[in-house]
Order: C-alpha cells, then structure tokens, then sequence
C-alpha cells in the first residue's frame, strides 16, 4: 500500500495499526510506503513510517519519519506457516458478495 497519511494528532500511531490490521486480517506480508514529511510544506503534510510487517503482525520493519530506503527479505514460507495457524482467509464467504460486471476474482 502507498500513503501520504496526513500529519495530526495520534496519526502516526494509527497508521502503524492499520498497516498492523491489514496484514494479520489477510494473512500476508504487507509492505506500507508513507510519503516523508516535506519540511518545505507548512503542514509537513505526511508521516514517513514505510514499514515491512509480516502475515502475523509483527513489524520487520519501520523507516522512522524520514526518507529512507532498506532492502529486506520476504519469507514465503513464514505465510504458509501463518494460514496454518491462522486459517482466517479459509472462512471467507465467497458466496454472500455480489459479483461485479467484468471483475477478476484473484485468490491469494
């Protein structure tokens, strides 16, 4: 996902559990780039906090609010061990949702 998540009060931390919730409610890697804050910009409009957080939840990583860049690697065998576990994605109800004219339906 990419973001230019507005400064305020408490943003920070809710960016950080959202990207948190997004990846534990689909089981999945999740690699969040937040737009840097811009010293020039008189709101400073964006927190940074790019971060890694793995399908369980836990932050691999987190750049800070500054612009950053960090090459880091994914385990794929750490989702599967993660869907063992957490059979969330298997409880889906494919069947309730409308389908849409000209959708894809992707399995992940």
């Amino acid at each position: 996902m990419i973001a230019a998540w507005g400064t305020g009060p408490m943003k920070e931390e809710h960016w950080a559990t959202l990207v948190r919730a997004r990846a534990i409610e689909n089981t999945m890697w999740t690699v969040a780039v937040g737009q840097a804050p811009n010293p020039e910009a008189r709101d400073g409009f964006g927190i940074g906090r790019s971060m890694l957080v793995d399908p369980i939840g836990v932050v691999r990583a987190d750049l800070g609010p500054a612009g950053a860049i960090q090459v880091v690697e994914i385990d794929p065998a750490e989702t599967e061990r993660v869907r063992a576990t957490l059979p969330s994605l298997e409880h889906r109800r494919q069947d309730i949702y409308r389908a849409m004219p000209n959708a894809e339906v992707r399995e992940s």
